[in-house]
């Protein structure tokens, strides 16, 4: 517990505990009591609070709506609304990656020509290999399905991919 600890160390260096919250002062068995039976339930409320806010986003993860994380090329994030809005201008980024990888081109010579068309990652630098892989990887969330937590479903998210056989309109 690391309230024992950080009060441990804090008598080491003669630093008294006060709580203007609450009436016990001192290192006597009563005060200590206290403050490890607040220390305990504070610790619980934490857990608690935790544990709802995994459980609402477990829900929305299982609806195919946004419930948190980073979010792929292509899209912004509406946090409220537990959705993946298009970012029109990098929409162009992940379509023409894909593109390129389709034509059997490596990642670094995708991250050449993305960057010889004047494009930037999402921080405004040059490509390289790792942010072309990064948005390879993320073929599941533009095909359509929404993974979180070890769940995946169909997302409600705009498809900005479709499978070889599909048609091309959303």
């Amino acid at each position: 517990m690391a309230q024992l600890w950080l009060e441990k160390e804090l008598l080491h260096s003669d630093v008294e505990i006060v709580s203007v919250a609450e009436p016990f002062r001192g290192q006597d068995a009563t005060n200590r009591l206290f403050r490890q039976i607040i220390g305990a339930f504070a610790e619980f409320e934490k857990a608690r609070i935790a544990d709802r806010m995994s459980g609402g986003r477990k829900v929305k993860a299982s609806q195919g709506r946004y419930a948190g994380g980073g979010t792929p090329r292509g899209y912004k994030a509406q946090r409220g609304a537990g959705k993946y809005l298009l970012d029109p201008e990098k929409v162009i980024v992940v379509q023409r990656t894909f593109q390129m990888a389709g034509e059997g081109l490596n990642l670094q010579e995708i991250a050449d020509r993305l960057n010889q068309d004047g494009l930037s990652t999402a921080q405004g630098d040059t490509f390289h290999r790792t942010q072309v892989r990064r948005i390879l990887l993320h073929k599941d969330v533009y095909l359509g399905t929404y993974s979180y937590g070890g769940l995946s479903v169909a997302g409600e998210q705009p498809r900005l991919l479709y499978a070889d056989k599909e048609a091309a309109t959303p």
